[in-house]
């Protein structure tokens, strides 16, 4: 019998419950195990997003911001505060500016827990 309780059923009812949850049980075990730990469901690869983030008009005005590397430094430098952004975004943003151009240097200074 499950550990679940089933109070009020009839014992016809227990008996389809317990043979419902031996089955979902026997389901799981007969199943092949992931290989080497690994889950069953695999990470979308978000890798795409990147170039597609580069061809925005918002990543565009922060490239214009920061300079091209060859050119002069702007007056405000070549820094920017990204702050009401998700920590996962920021990263594809950063994968973005580092390969635009292609070897271009990036610090990430995160202040706090994001």
């Amino acid at each position: 019998m499950s550990d679940l309780q089933l109070r009020g059923k009839r014992a016809r009812e227990r008996r389809a419950g317990d043979r419902a949850v031996e089955a979902a049980h026997a389901a799981r075990r007969a199943a092949p195990a992931a290989v080497g730990g690994a889950s069953r469901r695999r990470p979308p690869d978000l890798a795409s997003l990147v170039r597609l983030l580069g061809g925005t008009e918002p990543f565009a005005r922060l490239r214009e911001r920061l300079g091209r590397p060859g050119a002069g430094i702007p007056p405000a430098g070549r820094h920017a505060a990204l702050a009401g952004i998700p920590h996962g975004s920021k990263t594809y943003l950063a994968a973005a500016l580092a390969l635009d151009p292609p070897g271009e240097r990036l610090c990430w200074v995160a202040r706090d827990a994001e």
